[in-house]
């Protein structure tokens, strides 16, 4: 069984001396491992989904002109497959634009706006 000791953990984590490093290279390299953290705008991302089909076709072959090739339309909705995970930027310009990860396809998708009526008028 795991207990928790607040004492044990606040020594150890003190007594490490590259925690107590202030020197820049272990700031550097600190850098290097910490997961990188991108903004998204969720009130905007909420109104981007909304977006029909041919204006987000428009927003991603302005901005994003790969991932514009690889998308497809499928009823209102567009699909965008990776044969890799995409680097975090580019996960993150899709989230912003109103893609999300749909997990049991395995590719980003955008509802432009369709999700929530029928979803609701077919109950």
């Amino acid at each position: 069984m795991k207990t928790n000791n607040k004492n044990q953990k606040d020594s150890e984590l003190k007594s490490r001396p590259e925690q107590l490093s202030t020197s820049t290279e272990a700031t550097n390299g600190e850098k290097g491992n910490q997961k990188m953290q991108l903004y998204v705008n969720f009130k905007e991302r909420e109104a981007n989904r909304k977006l029909p089909t041919k204006r987000v076709l428009e927003v991603l072959k302005r901005w994003m002109p790969r991932q514009y090739r690889i998308a497809t339309v499928v009823g209102d909705w567009i699909w965008i497959s990776f044969f890799e995970v995409p680097i975090p930027q580019i996960r993150q310009e899709l989230s912003q634009l109103g893609f999300h990860w749909n997990r049991k396809r395995q590719l980003w998708q955008h509802p432009c706006g369709k999700f929530a009526e029928n979803r609701r008028n077919a109950l």
